[in-house]
């Protein structure tokens, strides 16, 4: 049985069984009179307010679990921490929602340190868990990312169309950003470099809110004009990457190239 199945099968029988409760309560506040239906009356309003409780500080222990690994990878660029940490919270964690969350997080950690496989391994057993259209906007546009980055174009292509697909019903939401992005990597990896760059270029014009974001940008840049044959320009994007506090593996990705770079042109 599918996962969509299984899912419409649970929302039906919470649905019934909360009808059957709510529909048993009135008629027993119905058969009640005076003072009996009044605390009836004020003991379901009490126990309704401490579920509410329960559930406003559950969540809010959730975000800010969430946002304490988010500064990990962002705030100290440390994404190897970050993926321990978040993978011994995953084990703590049978909430589906948050496990949700924190996978797409991890992929993201994955994509971090160059490790794109198991990036895209993750990205694809949490697809069936994603309901509304930005989430799954975004998912595609990072799976196609993914797919790009480890040279799996014909996959990256098929992910893209579908995140498209959703970003027309939901564009608003999102920042364009995100997909001129992906779409200037799938580019790359055909070796379109003029489309490829073309996209990089709206990138800048649009902004990225993260500097790891447009660090990434920057190293695509610098690789898209080294493929060009643009040599300056390329060694300016690399030099710009080392200048940045960022992840230590595109640190590494662009001295690696940019020496490469130098020692071909020399």
């Amino acid at each position: 049985m599918s996962e969509q199945i299984k899912r419409l099968i649970s929302w039906i029988a919470c649905s019934i069984l909360t009808l059957a409760v709510c529909v048993s309560l009135f008629l027993l506040i119905m058969n009640l009179s005076g003072a009996a239906r009044i605390w009836t009356i004020v003991g379901i309003v009490l126990v309704s307010l401490i579920i509410l409780i329960i559930v406003l500080k559950r969540n809010a222990r959730n975000e800010q679990m969430v946002g304490s690994l988010l500064d990990i990878l962002y705030k100290n660029a440390d994404p190897a921490a970050f993926i321990a940490a978040s993978e011994k919270a995953l084990e703590k964690t049978k909430n589906k929602a948050l496990r949700c969350t924190l996978m797409l997080n991890l992929a993201v950690g994955y994509e971090a340190i160059g490790d794109f496989s198991h990036a895209i391994a993750i990205m694809k057993q949490i697809s069936v868990l994603l309901t509304d259209r930005t989430s799954k906007a975004i998912y595609y546009c990072n799976l196609a990312g993914f797919y790009a980055q480890g040279d799996r174009l014909t996959d990256g292509l098929g992910a893209y169309k579908v995140a498209r697909q959703y970003y027309e019903k939901c564009k608003k939401k999102i920042p364009n950003a995100y997909f001129l992005y992906t779409r200037g990597l799938l580019f790359y990896t055909e070796a379109q470099y003029e489309d490829a760059m073309d996209s990089f270029k709206k990138v800048q014009t649009n902004q990225f809110q993260d500097r790891h974001a447009q660090t990434k940008l920057q190293l695509y840049m610098a690789r898209t004009f080294a493929a060009m044959g643009k040599t300056k320009d390329a060694r300016e994007y690399y030099s710009k990457v080392l200048q940045r506090n960022t992840y230590p593996y595109l640190l590494t990705c662009a001295k690696q190239e940019l020496d490469a770079l130098q020692k071909n042109v020399e």
